[in-house]
């Protein structure tokens, strides 16, 4: 008692508040207390068992308090909303939120009436306000809050009572809005939370940077990347000015670089991430653990906007330093071999990807095991390598034991089995060892129709197919086609699933050509022109290999006109792209049309045609090519 007293008039005095309140928390742990009974009134003794931890005797005292003001509220009226306040208190500790809101409510009634103070009212609010949130009633939290901010307008500038305040309704009115996902009422709520601030304080006081930080925060997890960028540069701005050496520069920038990747603003994210490796630099040194973190963010976003040679100098500067100074940053390192291993895979240096990718794979198995995604993937990853330079035989090893780690995962990782099935698939069939591409590709079509990717089952059943039909097993190349038709039949007609059939038409088309079936052949292919059509690819490689195929079928049939019009069409295609692997179909095309011609009678129109594929010939690969002699003794024939 002589202790709270004393407290009464030394609240100035840290270390005897410090001494109080151990003192309450020592005879708590004791137990030492049933019932104070001293000469204190009523309301000290309830403040005393509140300091207590003893919430429902002090309720009971304030409740008699209550009471007994309660008759006298025109003489007593001040003391009633003091009594009521404190009660409001004692019941939000006891969780009785609506208790505590009615009884605020009721303080907060009075207070206008008697002329209380605009603070304490604003103070009274916010509690109701407090009590409405746990009670999850946010409108009525939020009518609350827009009351204080009533009452604070006009009051809050200037004056430190009133500026601190509105700083407070303000961000608990944000973050209401912000709890109930109606982001835009937040972000005005902040915006002019930091109008108030930036008029009320100095731009370098804590509070500013704060509010900026808080409005950063809010507008990222609301998805307004590009307000919460907005937010990140102002305070990048307050450090350059009154703090440039600070590490804060380092860390803000890193987040303008992610907040810009996101918006793609990819011209923004690279120049911001060139600007991190100059701040690293000048703020920690070029040897620190900060350059190399910020090098390696800056070669990330030199990858992933394809600068793949200067990606490479930024991250293997980081590995070196890594490497050489911080080798207890292991993922960091695991990191940086697998990221060079697959830039150089981008830029065809085979031999220094495989080395890399390597060394990834040993990192990544010393900190996680042998048994883990990221080794099967990195072991994915050097079987593409392998499979550019041609040697299967590594490829597939590297393929069977990313399989073997899957399977051996947690329920077996069927989908990217699936895919693995289907990736050893295409070794083999790159191998020309068709049996056993075929027997990988049946093991991927059954975890795909078991509902593992089912949008894979029509590509795998028509790569089946194709398989079949270069193993010349007509009748199972067209099961499998025509299995693959029905199934990217059902599936709607947008433009992907369209040229899936456009594909599937072709390769049915091809396949009865070679049966000698040319009436459904010439059928299927001029339905996957189609196709193509529909979808507005009528140009390119393949649509001018059907032409070529239809008008070579419809030439073996006779029907010479028809067959003029579909390979002039794949003639003018192969012309109008400047590829070389393209206009190398001229030279098919072009002898075609010529006996097209011939047939038609029309020797002036063959003999121009050949004539034509021989310059061209003989411009790129010379006289002694064997097509060019073919055709200088087919022409000698014509004349």
């Amino acid at each position: 008692r002589l202790m709270r007293e004393r407290l009464s008039t030394s609240k100035s005095d840290e270390r005897y508040k410090t001494w109080y309140y151990a003192t309450c928390e020592k005879i708590r742990e004791r137990k030492e207390f049933k019932s104070i009974n001293c000469d204190e009134g009523a309301e000290s003794r309830a403040d005393a068992y509140f300091d207590l931890c003893n919430y429902g005797e002090a309720a009971t005292l304030l409740r008699t308090r209550v009471t007994e003001f309660h008759p006298l509220l025109e003489e007593k009226a001040d003391s009633y909303v003091r009594v009521l306040c404190k009660l409001g208190r004692v019941y939000s500790y006891m969780g009785r939120h609506l208790d505590s809101v009615a009884v605020y409510h009721e303080a907060f009634g009075l207070m206008g009436k008697i002329g209380y103070s605009v603070e304490k009212r604003v103070d009274c609010l916010v509690q109701v306000a407090a009590g409405y949130e746990q009670l999850s009633d946010p409108e009525n939290a939020d009518d609350a809050y827009a009351t204080a901010t009533e009452l604070l307008d006009g009051l809050s500038d200037g004056e430190e009572r009133f500026v601190g305040r509105m700083t407070a309704v303000l961000y608990s009115r944000a973050k209401l809005f912000y709890g109930r996902q109606e982001f835009e009422s937040a972000m005005v709520c902040m915006e002019r939370l930091l109008e108030h601030v930036k008029r009320n304080y100095h731009e370098n006081h804590p509070r500013v940077f704060e509010t900026y930080t808080t409005f950063q925060h809010m507008a990222q997890k609301a998805g307004d990347a590009k307000r919460a960028l907005q937010m990140t540069e102002k305070m990048i701005e307050i450090v350059r000015r009154h703090a440039p050496s600070s590490s804060k520069l380092v860390t803000l920038t890193t987040r303008v670089v992610d907040q810009a990747m996101e918006l793609g603003w990819e011209r923004k994210a690279l120049e911001s991430s060139e600007d991190l490796v100059i701040l690293a630099e000048r703020i920690h040194g070029d040897h620190s653990v900060d350059f190399a973190l910020a090098s390696k963010k800056c070669g990330e976003i030199h990858s992933r906007l394809g600068l793949y040679e200067k990606a490479a100098i930024y991250l293997e500067k980081a590995l070196a330093l890594f490497e050489t100074r911080f080798s207890s940053h292991a993922e960091d390192i695991a990191y940086l071999y697998l990221a060079l291993g697959e830039l150089h895979s981008r830029l065809g240096k085979d031999k220094d990807a495989l080395s890399q990718l390597q060394k990834a794979q040993g990192a990544i198995e010393r900190l996680f095991g042998k048994e883990n995604e990221a080794v099967a993937e990195i072991l994915r990853k050097k079987a593409i390598v392998y499979v550019r330079i041609k040697a299967f035989d590594q490829a597939l090893t590297c393929l069977d034991k990313s399989l073997a780690v899957y399977k051996n995962l947690p329920g077996g990782k069927p989908a990217e089995a699936r895919h693995l099935y289907e990736e050893i698939g295409d070794v083999h069939k790159a191998k020309e060892d068709y049996e056993h591409a075929l027997e990988f590709y049946g093991n991927a079509l059954r975890l795909a129709e078991r509902g593992h990717n089912e949008d894979g089952v029509g590509d795998l059943l028509a790569t089946i197919a194709d398989l079949h039909r270069r193993m010349k097993r007509g009748a199972k190349a067209l099961e499998f086609g025509e299995r693959a038709l029905v199934f990217f039949a059902n599936r709607g007609d947008d433009p992907k699933t369209l040229s899936r059939l456009a594909s599937i038409y072709k390769l049915l088309g091809s396949i009865l050509e070679e049966q000698r079936d040319p009436g459904k052949a010439i059928r299927f292919l001029k339905s996957s022109l189609v196709l193509r059509s529909r979808i507005g690819k009528l140009h390119g490689n393949s649509v001018r290999e059907i032409a070529s195929r239809i008008g070579t079928v419809l030439l073996k049939e006779g029907k010479n006109v028809e067959a003029l019009v579909y390979l002039r069409f794949a003639l003018n295609l192969s012309q109008g792209d400047e590829e070389e692997e393209l206009n190398e179909e001229t030279v098919t095309v072009l002898p075609k049309i010529a006996t097209a011609y011939q047939n038609l009678g029309n020797k002036t129109a063959a003999k121009a045609a050949i004539h034509k594929a021989m310059d061209y010939i003989r411009t790129h690969f010379g006289e002694r090519d064997n097509r060019y002699i073919q055709l200088k003794h087919r022409l000698d024939e014509l004349r």
